[in-house]
């Protein structure tokens, strides 16, 4: 077998047209539109990533970039429709949660916000992000036991990072 003698390893897709390439593909939009976004062109972004769902209405990724776009300029509903949009073509995609659970706490709905932050770490144990808010939602409705084992696992899975510090503080002051 010729491919034998070396390692596989991933290839970079390469921008020059093939007979599969030529024609536009939802999801080459989004990567142009994650692309965008990095270079800090947010109108880039939203226009590539709405591209991407003309092509392909059900690319639940493209619908969560949306959603936090519309966020950050402060369009709560658009947002909110957004992941909703995510969730409902992906059910299992834990950011689309993620992001819906920190804006139903952000408008005041802590108790949807925990039911989906609970989602996203039953369904992806290793989300540390979702199980540090989850923590702290506990807490603040009374849940201190579960806010603990949230925190901890936070700390297990990243105990390195600087939130590492503030999620041991909160413990600690769970624990006083």
């Amino acid at each position: 077998d010729g491919g034998a003698d070396h390692e596989a390893a991933p290839e970079l897709v390469g921008d020059d047209p093939t007979d599969l390439t030529e024609l536009p593909s939802g999801y080459r939009a989004f990567l142009d539109g994650c692309a965008a976004e990095e270079r800090g062109d947010l109108h880039g972004a939203e226009a590539a990533y709405r591209r991407a769902l003309e092509l392909q209405p059900p690319l639940a990724a493209a619908h969560t970039n949306v959603g936090n776009l519309a966020y950050r300029r402060g369009d709560v509903a658009g947002a909110r429709a957004a992941y909703e949009l995510a969730i409902e073509h992906e059910p299992g995609q834990p950011e689309a949660r993620y992001n819906l659970a920190n804006l139903l706490e952000d408008v005041g709905e802590t108790e949807l916000a925990i039911a989906e932050l609970r989602r996203v770490c039953h369904a992806s144990p290793d989300f540390a992000d979702a199980h540090y808010n989850l923590g702290i939602l506990l807490a603040r409705v009374g849940g201190i036991a579960q806010a603990q084992r949230h925190l901890e696992r936070y700390l297990e899975i990243d105990a390195g990072s600087d939130w590492a510090e503030r999620a041991k503080s909160f413990l600690a002051s769970l624990a006083a």
